[in-house]
């Protein structure tokens, strides 16, 4: 959704972006930053993590080739696993929302 901030996955392969609809700004590894306006195309190597903010409601497709149909085996294959010094605090921030929401 717009006003939404986007933390993706680091992909261990390089792999095809199309963006159908929507836009963003894109913040590069320079801490420059770039809009992304549908409909395009474009190519992220390995290693890249986005970080996006949504202006325009987005609908955004990443295309990894693959004969694998198991979703944890194509995480496997296809993305960095989350630091575990992360994935506590991903847990602890979506707890507290969750308790904010309570009261």
């Amino acid at each position: 959704p717009a006003e939404t901030v986007v933390i993706g996955m680091i992909h261990k392969t390089e792999h095809f972006n199309i963006l159908l609809q929507g836009a963003c700004y894109i913040v590069n590894d320079d801490g420059s930053r770039e809009e992304l306006r549908a409909p395009m195309t474009f190519v992220s190597k390995a290693g890249v993590q986005k970080v996006l903010y949504v202006i325009e409601d987005m609908i955004w497709q990443t295309v990894h080739p693959s004969m694998e149909t198991a979703l944890e085996k194509l995480e496997e294959m296809i993305v960095e696993p989350v630091p575990q010094h992360i994935a506590e605090q991903l847990a602890i921030t979506a707890y507290v929302d969750g308790m904010e929401k309570l009261t």
